[in-house]
């Protein structure tokens, strides 16, 4: 949470003048007619903004363009370009254009960037006493950013909503007419309450909307309002509100909104800046049949399905098929159209409706869940309404895949760019090494373990859980060996495995911990000061010195007590050290001991010095 210490507060209004009178014209003051507003309250435009102008705006206007263009600064440039034409049918049409640009990375490079082109239609449709409303979208492309491609909803539109609606989407009459406009009031309206009316950061110094008339035009502005607080990294962050909005008799006619952030910490510097500009035409609405470019909402639905599939989503998250014949045990899956009827239709998942058994493969929620081998006929149905019977097995699956994670082990890793090296020592037992297999309900006594010399390493298998392994490494006392190797493969498919290496150190024993130690010297360098870093040595087995530098300066030296029982490693620092550690690491060879100060408040490396 931010902090909120505000240090520039610069409301700069614009503020229409006020006509001056003379001493002689003040007897006539109560014949004169009353000075216009110059200004108005935030909450006073917001209930304009949601009351009045949107009222004449969803009643009146037939067309608007807009431009919005959001500036992340060194990272990316999203811009939106829009004409929206509105129908007395009931129908609206937009087409637009985005882009999405990514500065050049290095000195001299090239930007990139992605453009595509949409249609819009937005009406709605009758089809005997019920009423349809419609929102589609089609992408010339589709394929650029995962946020532009088609897209297709459509709701029954109701005179009221009641219990028998309940858990069923569905779009009020009443509010058909306002979804057939931009709304560009509440889109302004949203802002300044985004911004200004919701922010708890100028709560005490919210500014007032000037008002400037000049003939038939109102202008309602925000010009340069600004604040600065500091966020909890240390930086500051100054944001300027703007916006200025055009009224006429007619209603809303534009709509121009800024936001701007700049963040400063040190001398990097990052900033956003986002500018909306809203144009809105009044007058007749023509008849949607004068444009013969309209796209058919109809033609993004199902109306026939020919063939559906099934698929997964794998470990990353992704898409993967299955066969009919051949589902996976334990499984979620999902079914969708793969051959159908229109061409262009959109939303193609089959909705899980019934099996003929359950305790194999049961319906769960959208979706079927595989809970045992066999055989059974399913039923699916789309969001319109087409059926599919199906006949499908569940399966057993072979192993695809088998997973390692030593991450809970006292297994040493080192990871340097893509390549990890793991560390083992003579003469000690790990556990919490742990096996996993993809597909999940793949069978675990299908893997077959193979140590590429026994006589250093024994591997059992200490827990077997409904879908992991536990490990347990044991290895053996000194030797010559410096590596092993593990492999994990599968006894059906040879062609999957996991082969796992392991340098081997030798193990000190206390003795030789306490000796080693006592004839090394160990340094700390603080990563984030290059002058800064500390000296370690001990003087006997249960006592150390610690003296701190900046650059050449002594800062201090210290002494500490510390207990190493051939595992732990228990430092108790002086009550006057600059770094009161409280815990530590201990490599098994000695080369590294790694300080904490409350486990993760303050965690120092001090590395052997090489002599």
């Amino acid at each position: 949470m931010k902090k909120r210490i505000l240090l520039l507060l610069l409301p700069m209004l614009v503020l229409a003048a006020c006509n001056q009178t003379t001493g002689n014209s003040s007897s006539n003051s109560s014949s004169q007619e009353p000075s216009p507003e110059t200004e108005i309250s935030l909450e006073g435009f917001s209930n304009l903004l949601t009351m009045d102008l949107f009222e004449q705006e969803v009643e009146n206007s037939n067309e608007v363009t807009f431009s919005e263009v959001y500036n992340q600064g060194d990272a990316r440039i999203l811009t939106a370009n829009e004409t929206l034409t509105i129908y007395n049918d009931e129908t609206s049409f937009a087409t637009g254009t985005e882009k999405m640009t990514y500065p050049a990375t290095t000195s001299g490079g090239q930007e990139t960037s992605y453009e595509d082109s949409y249609q819009r239609i937005i009406n709605t449709k009758t089809y005997g006493t019920q009423k349809v409303f419609y929102y589609v979208t089609d992408y010339a492309d589709g394929t650029l950013r995962t946020t532009w491609a088609d897209s297709a909803k459509r709701l029954p539109v109701v005179a009221s909503g009641d219990e028998s609606l309940d858990g069923v989407d569905y779009l009020l009459a009443s509010s058909v007419p306002a979804q057939l406009t931009k709304q560009v009031s509440l889109l302004t309206n949203q802002f300044i309450s985004t911004y200004l009316l919701n922010n708890p950061d100028v709560q005490m110094i919210l500014p007032k909307v000037a008002i400037e008339t000049n003939n038939d035009t109102t202008t309602y502005s925000l010009n340069d309002f600004t604040y600065s607080y500091t966020d909890d990294d240390n930086s500051t962050v100054t944001v300027l509100i703007e916006f200025e909005v055009d009224v006429t008799s007619q209603g809303i006619v534009q709509s121009e909104l800024h936001y701007h952030t700049t963040q400063v910490r040190g001398e990097d510097r990052y900033e956003v800046d986002d500018l909306m500009t809203y144009n809105i035409s009044y007058g007749t609405r023509a008849s949607s049949s004068t444009n013969t470019n309209l796209i058919n909402p109809e033609d993004y639905f199902l109306e026939e399905v020919n063939e559906v599939r099934a698929f997964i989503y794998n470990d990353s998250w992704e898409k993967e098929y299955v066969d009919l014949n051949n589902l996976p045990l334990n499984e979620y899956i999902t079914f969708e159209a793969s051959d159908y009827v229109p061409a262009k239709a959109v939303d193609l998942q089959m909705y899980a409706t019934s099996s003929t058994e359950p305790t194999i493969i049961a319906t769960s929620g959208d979706v079927f869940e595989t809970l045992a081998t066999g055989e059974a006929t399913i039923t699916v149905e789309s969001a319109t309404g087409v059926e599919k019977t199906l006949d499908v097995r569940v399966n057993m699956q072979p192993i695809s895949r088998i997973k390692y994670n030593d991450a809970s082990s006292d297994i040493e890793t080192e990871v340097e760019g893509s390549t990890t090296t793991r560390y083992i020592y003579t003469n000690t037992t790990y556990d919490s090494i742990y096996l996993t297999v993809s597909p999940t309900a793949a069978s675990l006594e299908d893997i077959e373990i193979e140590v590429s010399d026994p006589t250093v390493l024994e591997v059992s298998i200490l827990t077997q859980g409904s879908d992991f392994l536990e490990l347990q490494y044991v290895v053996k006392e000194n030797n010559d060996t410096q590596s092993v190797s593990v492999t994990f493969s599968s006894k059906v498919d040879e062609s999957v495995f996991t082969t796992i290496t392991y340098q081997i150190k030798n193990r000190l024993t206390p003795e030789e911990m306490s000796a080693y130690l006592i004839g090394h010297t160990y340094r700390w360098d603080n990563l984030y000061d290059d002058s800064s870093y500390s000296i370690m040595t001990f003087t006997d087995e249960t006592t150390g010195t610690i003296s701190y530098y900046d650059g050449e300066t002594l800062l201090q030296t210290t002494t500490f007590t510390y207990t190493f029982d051939g595992v732990n490693f228990n430092p108790v620092m002086a009550d006057d050290a600059l770094y009161g550690y409280n815990s530590g690491d201990l490599k098994l060879d000695g080369t590294q001991i790694v300080m904490r100060v409350d486990e993760t408040l303050y965690v120092h490396y001090y590395d052997v010095v090489e002599e």
